[in-house]
């Protein structure tokens, strides 16, 4: 666990063996991340928040702990927030943010896309009523793109009725 020493004006982070091997993990969880595109810190956030011992963490102790700025831990965390990844915990009495790892974040994307996908087809139908009909090519490409949009969303109803069967297959369901 990350020991702390108050100062008259800070909080200085005592690292342990621990705290590095935390701080690692979530940096590789974060390059990982950013592999596929995203931006590394939200990575970070998420990795650290699976693996920390605590139920929940302060926004400030998040980015003391990762060597993060708090403005990139605010970023990062409004985004996650956003695609379901983590959730916000309130302590009563205190004004700061606290995070958990949501109960299920990775079945939680599944829902996230499929919203996704309904804004996109609409979309799509709306760049379609802008283009000419004489205008085929241009026509037939978001016809193509509604269409792959529908089968996306279909296909994710599919993977999330099996990842919440596989889930009580594996004794890995609250239900």
């Amino acid at each position: 666990m990350t020991q702390y020493v108050e100062t008259e004006n800070t909080t200085e982070v005592v690292n342990t063996e621990a705290d590095r091997q935390r701080r690692a993990f979530a940096e590789e969880f974060g390059l990982l991340w950013e592999s596929r595109g995203f931006p590394p810190m939200d990575g970070r956030v998420v990795g650290y928040l699976l693996i920390m011992d605590e139920p929940y963490i302060s926004s400030g102790k998040l980015a003391a702990d990762l060597g993060a700025s708090p403005s990139s831990v605010s970023l990062a965390t409004r985004r996650m927030l956003d695609v379901g990844y983590i959730r916000r915990h309130i302590v009563s009495g205190d004004r700061s943010h606290y995070f958990r790892l949501a109960s299920d974040p990775w079945g939680g994307t599944l829902d996230q896309s499929l919203a996704y996908f309904g804004r996109m087809q609409a979309l799509m139908d709306r760049g379609t009523a802008l283009v000419e009909p004489q205008n085929g090519e241009t026509r037939q490409q978001l016809r193509l793109g509604h269409a792959h949009m529908v089968w996306l969303a279909e296909t994710h109803r599919r993977w999330t009725e099996e990842w919440e069967t596989y889930k009580k297959e594996q004794g890995l369901s609250n239900d």
